[in-house]
């Protein structure tokens, strides 16, 4: 999806621009499960419907929160799929029409035939490197005859994986996951006592997001690294242990530990049993945690003087979370 002399035409204009001073001194990543972003099922005026598109007030209020937000890059999880990528190009056009541009947008599939992950951004996607066909093995049992066996399983929605230029010689490398969610998977046992089949293949999926970051870390130690996305997880559970791994690992990665204005941390609303729990993270590597500037990072919350359309409950069930890393005098760095 990225046009490859487009990309060129914006290489060349970001050494120009470097040339005359007009380098960024910074940019803003924003990651957001956006719930949805096409038909699906759902509630509206507490009738089940089946099969309906996302509300235009929710289109409306997703647009207006990303305008205030105003991200470099936007990484979007629930995107409904479509043979011709209807919703993916109605999501970037939206913003368009509202003044946030995205030449550039990657996306990748997996598994799930359902829903997909989009990333865009304002700057080159100069590589793609997506990671769809990985594969694990779990232990399923055949419904009919109670057998268990061994059946490979693979990625649900895969791994984007995508380098962006942000300067001629500013690189970031950006992964995107929305991991196995709650629902049960009948069929599926876990590895060892009390771990359900979905709490499973949430940890394998974890499991490799995690041998892909080391990878990109060995491979290119001075690059920056940022892996965000729906983990469907506490920070605490073994998949996102797996994930950011201990204090003593090598290398070794960062959650942000981003929050709102007011102090709290929950990034999803779960409306059947009013719960807020945090479930979204940005997790850096640690060239990338020492440019990051935590205090224009944050949870996205309204303000009380706010308009309807910026309260955070009307287009999703999760929050957005900003990100914003500084660009020194020494960006000249290598990527």
């Amino acid at each position: 999806m990225i046009p490859e002399r487009k990309a060129a035409a914006l290489f060349f204009l970001l050494l120009f621009q470097s040339a005359l001073g007009a380098t960024p001194t910074s940019y803003s990543v924003c990651l957001w499960n956006v719930e949805n972003f096409g038909p699906a099922d759902r509630f509206i005026d507490n009738k089940a419907v089946a099969g309906t598109m996302k509300p235009d007030a929710e289109i409306k209020s997703f647009t207006a929160i990303l305008k205030q937000l105003h991200p470099d890059i936007l990484g979007l999880c629930e995107i409904i799929q479509d043979p011709g990528d209807r919703y993916l190009k109605l999501a970037q056009s939206t913003l368009r029409s509202a003044g946030l541009d995205y030449p550039y947008t990657t996306t990748c599939r997996g598994e799930d035939s359902r829903i997909q992950n989009l990333l865009l951004s304002k700057y080159p996607i100069v590589r793609n490197d997506h990671r769809t066909s990985e594969s694990f093995e779990a232990k399923t049992r055949d419904p009919l005859s109670g057998e268990s066996s061994l059946q490979p399983l693979h990625l649900q929605r895969g791994i984007i994986n995508s380098e962006i230029a942000i300067t001629p010689d500013l690189h970031l490398r950006v992964l995107l996951v929305h991991l196995k969610s709650h629902r049960p998977m009948p069929g599926v046992s876990g590895e060892e006592k009390g771990e359900s089949g979905e709490a499973y293949i949430r940890r394998q999926e974890a499991l490799i997001l995690h041998d892909t970051m080391t990878r990109l870390q060995q491979e290119n130690p001075d690059g920056r690294l940022l892996a965000m996305g729906d983990f469907n997880d506490s920070p605490r559970s073994r998949s996102v242990t797996s994930i950011i791994g201990t204090k003593n690992a090598q290398p070794r990665f960062f959650d942000l530990w981003l929050k709102d204005w007011l102090g709290d941390w929950w990034t999803h609303f779960y409306r059947a049993e009013k719960a807020y729990e945090r479930i979204d993270y940005m997790v850096v590597n640690e060239k990338l945690f020492h440019e990051w500037d935590g205090e224009h990072s944050f949870i996205y919350r309204q303000k009380p003087e706010d308009p309807a359309e910026l309260n955070i409950y009307q287009p999703s069930d999760h929050r957005p979370l900003l990100a914003t890393f500084r660009i020194s005098s020494a960006a000249s760095e290598k990527r």
